[in-house]
């Protein structure tokens, strides 16, 4: 697997502890390169077949180990089918799947815990259309499967046919979505819904706001009646391009709800609704606690079309960014830790960061911190003039970005576009996130498909012959650890793989009468070191490795030439 190393730590050839530190840029808008900063490589990939009009990658899934060995698996939806195809991660990747699910829509699949008795359960989508005098209606079918050690049970044990209802419910479902909304720690289930008929007649029982429907999670927990509705409704009319987040929005460690989109009377807006003791029902009974117009030349975010939420910083607290253009044409990031999402401001001077480039508005996780508590930001740049734009994944931390973008990914080096991106987990069983990417227009909207995963974590550049890694045995396993190239003349890198019971937290280099000749501490959670060793005398050394309580966890003979 040839990827890069995302981080890199210097350790300088003197006698002595040298610690590294992290000094955020904020006087500057201008985003640049960490002098380390590499490509991340694509380790696989699904084609459609042009001729068939597939729609390979119409939506991507990742990050449950579906077949019980270790390492996540992931998905892509293939629409000419109305298929989930699944495949298993591993450290060689294959095209053929491992499961095949119907799905009448792309929504995603979940495997959670909504009983709250630690059984995990398959939650998807199914259905079926009927004409009704000339006219077609759609019903969707829930079901849940058992998840267990062996797999799915491809059998469901709970089905919930709308369409079989007295009367029947056609909803005009735009998506599905899990998470602890009631804060109890059991998962719920909400359907976000731009509308309803109930029965069969065209002008009688439509419902056309835009709504969500919850079902707690619980040992009651049942699919056929929500315990709460929540309606978008106000003075500003039905939003087009209407969307719903659950996210802690303002560090209290309870979900709130933001509903956003175009209003008829309020234009471009997020309307948040702030958890409390008694939501989500508290929140069908009031208004919205904050609307936020979203202006152009006024916030530093113009709509919700461009627009992600991430943790950047650390907190429990999602950060928001988001692209503005026209008279901004950048990129204004809003840090949970800089002000709190219930009074701040979202102007464009109360921007923490400004980075004048767009916004990949999907996450791709924690690509380079295994302890996952930084997610990466994906800016959008062309590196040339007319260039589709390229990804610049900018580090996470505990100050929040910086303007060092520290890893690059192409997609018009792969032939695609991102449509859909989804973090994956940790596909590769190397012990870092990757992520996977949709594009049903590839190749130019010819509609074939394609899907592909792109690994994060530390590259080991093991298919390269020239440059002699070498693997020694770290932390009670018997690999691991990595060096290369040894021989080294001026620069060694060393790397390790993130899923050790032990990481190191420092390096030190002996030669060989035991004088130790460096020591550098390093960010364990990243993965990657490098030696700066061209001022040292030629002869044989040892790079040992040390765990935070200053035991030895592995050892590498090197030469220097």
């Amino acid at each position: 697997m040839n990827r890069d190393t995302l981080h890199t730590l210097l350790l300088l050839p003197l006698i002595g502890l040298l610690t590294l530190t992290s000094i955020p840029l904020r006087s500057q808008n201008v985003l640049k390169a960490n002098p380390n900063a590499v490509q991340l490589q694509k380790v696989w990939e699904v084609r459609g077949d042009a001729i068939l009009f597939e729609e390979i990658g119409y939506n991507v899934w990742g990050g449950v180990d579906i077949n019980g060995d270790d390492t996540a698996d992931f998905a892509q939806y293939k629409r000419s089918e109305w298929r989930w195809y699944y495949y298993a991660g591993g450290k060689n990747l294959s095209t053929d799947p491992i499961w095949v699910s119907d799905s009448v829509g792309s929504t995603l699949p979940y495997i959670k815990d909504f009983y709250g008795d630690g059984r995990q359960s398959v939650l998807y989508l199914n259905g079926y259309q009927e004409v009704v005098d000339e006219a077609t209606r759609y019903y969707e079918i829930m079901q849940l499967h058992e998840f267990t050690s062996a797999g799915i049970n491809r059998t469901p044990f709970l089905t919930v046919d709308h369409g079989k209802k007295v009367p029947p419910v056609e909803r005009f479902l735009e998506d599905i979505l899990v998470s602890d909304v009631n804060n109890d720690g059991i998962d719920d289930v909400i359907v976000v819904l731009g509308g309803l008929r109930v029965g069969y007649r065209r002008d009688t029982g439509i419902d056309r706001s835009n709504q969500v429907w919850i079902y707690y999670g619980g040992p009651d927990f049942q699919l056929e009646e929500p315990d709460v509705i929540v309606k978008d409704t106000s003075q500003f009319g039905e939003a087009d391009a209407w969307q719903v987040w659950f996210e802690d929005f303002d560090g209290d460690h309870k979900f709130d709800l933001a509903f956003g989109g175009n209003y008829p009377q309020g234009g471009y807006m997020l309307r948040f609704f702030w958890g409390d003791n008694n939501s989500p029902a508290s929140w069908s009974q009031r208004p919205a606690d904050r609307n936020l117009p979203l202006v152009s030349g006024v916030t530093g975010i113009n709509s919700t079309l461009n627009l992600g939420f991430y943790h950047l910083d650390g907190d429990a607290a999602a950060d928001i960014a988001g692209y503005g253009g026209g008279t901004i044409d950048g990129t204004s990031v809003y840090l949970s830790t800089r002000g709190n999402v219930r009074t701040r401001s979202f102007s464009i001077d109360s921007a923490d960061l400004f980075y004048k480039t767009g916004l990949f508005d999907y996450r791709v996780g924690s690509l380079n911190d295994t302890a996952y508590r930084y997610d990466m930001l994906p800016l959008a740049e062309p590196l040339r003039p007319g260039e589709k734009p390229t990804m610049l994944l900018v580090s996470g931390s505990a100050y929040g970005p910086d303007y060092d973008y520290e890893a690059w990914y192409s997609p018009a080096l792969d032939h695609l576009n991102v449509i859909v991106m989804r973090p994956a987990g940790d596909v590769t069983g190397d012990g870092y996130g990757d992520f996977i990417i949709g594009d049903y227009g590839w190749p130019g909207g010819i509609t074939a498909g394609v899907a592909v995963v792109v690994a994060g974590g530390p590259s080991i550049p093991l298919d390269d012959t020239t440059l002699s890694v070498q693997e020694y045995p770290i932390a009670g396993e018997s690999g691991g650890l990595y060096v290369w190239p040894n021989p080294v003349i001026d620069e060694l890198h060393i790397a390790w793989r993130g899923n050790l019971k032990k990481k190191p937290a420092w390096f030190a280099a002996y030669d060989m009468s035991g004088r130790e000749v460096v020591r550098g501490e390093v960010n364990s959670s990243i993965g990657a070191a490098l030696w700066e060793c061209g001022d040292i005398p030629s002869g044989a050394y040892r790079v040992v490795a040390f765990d935070g309580g200053g035991e030895v966890i592995g050892t590498a003979p090197i030469i220097k030439q």
